[in-house]
């Protein structure tokens, strides 16, 4: 049996994007990438990838906002996705972060497989 492939968060992260990119063109939500990052070379020739900008300490990776089902109260769901590596760590930034957006009443998920993904996002 060949043994299964081990996915990085990066790989995570970008198949997550994959599949809200043609949600969100058919109009049945909006995601925001929260950490926008810019490859880039460096000195010894290795790409490397710098963020565009600082978001909040402890910030998930994407928000996403969708309509809530017909007749819920409110009107729309928001989202909050962290992607970890199975064996990645929440740093206490991002530990609070959650701790404060589930206190307002988001909803906070800490992925880390794309099928852990789609499981929930099909409940």
């Amino acid at each position: 049996m060949k043994p299964a492939m081990k996915t990085t968060e990066a790989q995570t992260l970008r198949a997550i994007i994959d599949f809200l990119e043609p949600q969100q063109a058919l109009g049945k939500l909006v995601y925001i990438r929260l950490h926008p990052v810019h490859p880039f070379t460096d000195k010894a020739g290795k790409t490397r990838f710098a963020k565009v900008r600082e978001s909040q300490k402890g910030a998930p990776d994407l928000l996403v906002i969708k309509p809530a089902p017909r007749g819920v109260l409110p009107l729309i769901e928001v989202m909050a996705i962290e992607v970890k590596s199975p064996t990645g760590k929440q740093s206490d930034d991002q530990k609070r972060w959650q701790e404060r957006f589930e206190a307002v009443g988001g909803e906070y998920w800490l992925i880390r497989s794309v099928d852990e993904f789609l499981s929930r996002a099909e409940s």
